[in-house]
């Protein structure tokens, strides 16, 4: 009998141990959470190169089997942290998943030359930290439009020569068509060129055009500055940034910033158009290619010109 009873004390001893056992096994850790992003915008790297403008979105995913608690992120310009977030669980749930809302977050000017790196991380209520999820966008200048060769005409009695040009439109007109069209072409042009006696080969703003050559029937007289520069080339001249560059580096503007004469082939002026055209002001550089003819029904002035607009295949 005192056999039969310690067996049965054996047993009840192995089955307690084995229920234990089986408590621990239900009690396993669960898996730490798992953070993830989606987006349109980044590659699945999680990167981009983006420009001034275009709006860097994504969404960011948290898997969570031991209950989602918090999602921490932090944002970093050139490895310097200037924001953090905080994303907490609603009080008393803990939901094995989380989708954030949709970050939105638009590239300025002053972004050109900077990245950007956002770093987020989700811990559950195990206390568990996730990988950490690193987004990088990287910002550059746009790539700036460029017109060869545009040949502008002195003006003729005529009025049918190519006097005038827009950087809108990168088109050369006449002040028969400005005058002429039902379009209110005048609100384009942003410079004309004349052959002075006394002022050489000089561009002038249409606000600035010192005589009277039918423009006053424009319903739009822009006023273009403009600047020299010791630019030879544009070897070194890309980008809108660049563009930026060389108009602040170029010499003040003088009394009449509206007009440029006695220019020099081979020089390179820096111009910024007026603020009040559609679009607001833009900047652009203007190489003096070569002119001819001195102002006669036979001159021309030749000129390569860089402006920040999108640039075309």
């Amino acid at each position: 009998m005192r056999k039969f009873i310690k067996n049965l004390s054996l047993l009840a001893v192995v089955a307690s141990l084995g229920f234990m056992m089986s408590c621990n096994e239900d009690e396993e850790t669960p898996d730490v959470p798992i953070v993830s992003f989606e987006s349109s915008i980044l590659d699945e790297t999680g990167s981009a190169e983006l420009q001034p403008g275009d709006v860097l979105s994504f969404i960011i995913s948290v898997e969570a089997p031991g209950g989602f608690n918090t999602l921490n992120g932090t944002f970093f310009r050139d490895g310097v942290e200037f924001m953090d977030t905080v994303i907490s669980k609603t009080p008393g749930t803990s939901p094995l998943e989380y989708t954030s809302d949709q970050f939105n977050f638009e590239m300025q000017n002053e972004d050109v030359g900077s990245v950007f790196s956002i770093t987020f991380q989700a811990v559950d209520e195990e206390s568990q930290f996730s990988n950490t999820l690193t987004l990088t966008v990287e910002v550059t200048s746009p790539s700036a439009r460029s017109y060869s060769t545009v040949l502008l005409v002195p003006p003729l009695d005529t009025k049918d020569s190519e006097t005038f040009f827009s950087t809108n439109t990168g088109l050369n007109y006449t002040m028969n068509q400005v005058n002429n069209s039902t379009e209110p072409l005048s609100a384009n042009i942003d410079f004309g060129y004349f052959y002075g006696q006394n002022t050489g080969a000089t561009l002038a703003s249409p606000a600035d055009y010192p005589f009277e050559y039918g423009q006053a029937n424009w319903g739009a007289r822009n006023s273009t500055t403009f600047r020299r520069t010791s630019l030879t080339s544009f070897a070194e001249v890309s980008t809108w940034a660049d563009i930026d560059a060389a108009f602040e580096a170029a010499t003040d503007p003088d009394s009449d910033p509206g007009i440029e004469a006695e220019l020099s082939i081979g020089e390179i002026l820096a111009f910024e158009t007026d603020g009040d055209k559609t679009g607001g002001a833009k900047r652009g550089l203007i190489l003096i290619v070569n002119y001819s003819g001195e102002g006669t029904s036979e001159g021309e002035i030749q000129l390569d010109i860089l402006v920040q607009e999108e640039a075309t295949e």
